[in-house]
């Protein structure tokens, strides 16, 4: 069973993917990668990912970091799209 690719055209307007969920290393990041992929910006919510091990899961992360994928927590998300929301409301 395979993960859904992004397909950005579906969804023009949108330019960001929070990305959160168990495996980090084998579920999330594939996400994430083929976010960027095709030119949307992922996100991975770092305290909204589990793994097999803390180990794995610090492994994922710092390949994420290093890969172009922003590494957020929860708060700081939750925080920049009200931000965001505020600004285009205003």
């Amino acid at each position: 069973m395979g993960l859904p690719a992004v397909d950005s055209s579906t969804m023009p307007d949108r330019s960001a993917l929070p990305t959160c969920g168990v495996y980090a290393h084998l579920g999330v990041l594939p996400t994430a990668a083929d976010a960027f992929m095709n030119d949307v910006q992922p996100f991975v919510v770092a305290d909204a990912v589990a793994d097999h091990s803390a180990e794995e899961h610090g492994m994922a992360l710092r390949w994420a970091a290093r890969s172009g994928v922003v590494c957020t927590t929860d708060d700081l998300l939750l925080r920049g799209l009200l931000l965001g929301r505020n600004r285009r409301d205003a």
